[in-house]
């Protein structure tokens, strides 16, 4: 053996990659996309998972979500993109309050029972990356739950190319993606990187090992596999999806489109890429420097129940329950008071700010300290009391007489005292300093005095 191509699932290539490693075999799969792969002969011509998290995450700061939900598959294929994925959300300040995880071979009630827990929360932006299979279950069952209506945001698996069929009439059971089109790719550049090598040049040679459960101590290790890694290395053509290019053995593909689907089908409205963010022509802006993160830059979307206002991300869900944290400080009872009746073990709760609470939608409630850091997880409405800080203090004598000298009352003996001497130190300061150069402050010692005064 002296290359393998295939490798259809990421659970098969963690195996055989580490056989490559050690037989010097190139390993090339067109549909092992988890970013978690690494090898000295493993070639990835596929699209690695962890290139489309700057673009999913700059369509979550274009519209303003602050918050948004990975759906994956429990594998890894799907546990693989999530570390890239989540670093994306926040760096743009998107917060990933919970990762919803589903088995690869979940049952009907599996996936509901995850629905409805995904359904309590008041996130209203989902990520889903998982298999077309497991996918399609999925939505299959989210649509029945109602969670494709207003207020939802729609993943989306990428439809099959047609393409195909049209250029082969006969053959209509054929439907081929875009993995095919990797793989005729990855065909291609082996051949390619074959031809440069020589056939003749294909040797191999076997090795003394103790072995080990995966049968290594038959592998016989390939002479040219390293000339094969080289070449591969250096491979360029235009194949089907475009340039053929690889960077430390990963394909390039930095050009993504934004794909609008509802019911009445799917819209292409826009594209994103490293240079230039999201872009609503490719061409048009390709000469540009600028980078475009707003969702002005897009065409118009249509969201869920064919509306055109832009999802807010999260709403109070009704299947919800809510906990309302109250502060127990016991300082203002009439704004709010905790009492615990012990007879039966119910905390009552009354003030001012409890009857506004009841007037108002469901929100945190009490006399809390609007800080920075409070701020990233909850949102303050402006106060409705004025805030500040007040002394009361006893005051003794009679108030009805009026005296224009009250104001020295609070000045002590010892005070004028100390302002006494201060002004003589500082007239003497003055003095020190303007006699050599000033002849304001020359002269008999009289005028002298009187001029520091």
């Amino acid at each position: 053996m002296q290359a393998i191509i295939g490798l259809e699932s990421s659970m098969q290539a963690s195996f055989v990659i580490e056989l490559g490693d050690k037989a010097q075999v190139p390993i090339i799969s067109f549909s092992a996309t988890s970013p978690s792969f690494q090898g000295s002969y493993f070639f990835r011509i596929a699209q690695n998972d962890s290139s489309q998290v700057k673009a999913i995450s700059s369509i979550i700061q274009a519209f303003g979500w602050s918050e948004a939900v990975p759906i994956s598959v429990d594998n890894e294929f799907g546990k693989g993109v999530i570390p890239y994925l989540t670093t994306a959300l926040q760096s743009v300040g998107a917060r990933v309050p919970y990762w919803s995880s589903i088995p690869s071979i979940s049952t009907d009630e599996e996936i509901v029972a995850e629905l409805r827990k995904l359904m309590s929360m008041r996130t209203r932006v989902f990520i889903v990356h998982m298999s077309p299979y497991l996918g399609s279950r999925f939505f299959s069952k989210a649509k029945d739950f109602g969670m494709m209506d207003e207020g939802y945001l729609e993943s989306f698996r990428a439809r099959w190319q047609t393409k195909f069929q049209q250029d082969n009439p006969t053959i209509p059971s054929v439907k081929l993606d875009v993995f095919g089109l990797w793989a005729y790719d990855a065909a291609w550049a082996l051949a390619m990187a074959a031809e440069k090598v020589g056939i003749t040049n294909f040797r191999v040679q076997k090795i003394n090992n103790s072995g080990n459960s995966t049968g290594s101590k038959r592998l016989e290790v390939s002479q040219s596999g390293t000339e094969l890694v080289r070449e591969l290395s250096g491979t360029r053509f235009q194949g089907l999806l475009g340039d053929f290019s690889l960077i430390n053995k990963q394909l390039q593909s930095s050009t993504f489109q934004v794909v609008n689907v509802n019911d009445n089908g799917e819209r292409g409205i826009g594209y994103w890429t490293p240079k230039t963010g999201l872009v609503r022509n490719i061409k048009s802006d390709k000469n540009t420097s600028r980078h475009f993160t707003s969702n002005a830059s897009l065409g118009p979307f249509i969201w869920p129940e064919d509306t055109t206002s832009v999802p807010r991300g999260w709403q109070i869900s009704a299947n919800g329950t809510l906990r309302i944290g109250v502060p127990v400080k016991g300082a203002y009872d009439e704004l709010v008071s905790v009492k615990h009746d012990p007879s039966t073990n119910t905390t009552n709760i009354t003030g001012y700010c409890i009857d506004v609470f009841t007037a108002k939608y469901d929100a945190a409630v009490g006399d809390i300290t609007i800080r920075g850091n409070k701020s990233l997880f909850v949102d303050f409405t402006l106060p409705y009391t004025e805030a500040g800080v007040s002394m009361v203090v006893p005051f003794k004598g009679n108030t009805g007489a009026k005296n224009t000298w009250v104001f020295l009352k609070p000045l002590t003996w010892d005070l004028w005292a100390t302002s006494a001497c201060f002004f003589i130190f500082i007239g003497y300061v003055v003095w020190f300093l303007e006699h050599p150069i000033n002849k304001d402050f020359q002269g008999s010692p009289r005028h002298q005095i009187g001029t520091s005064v």
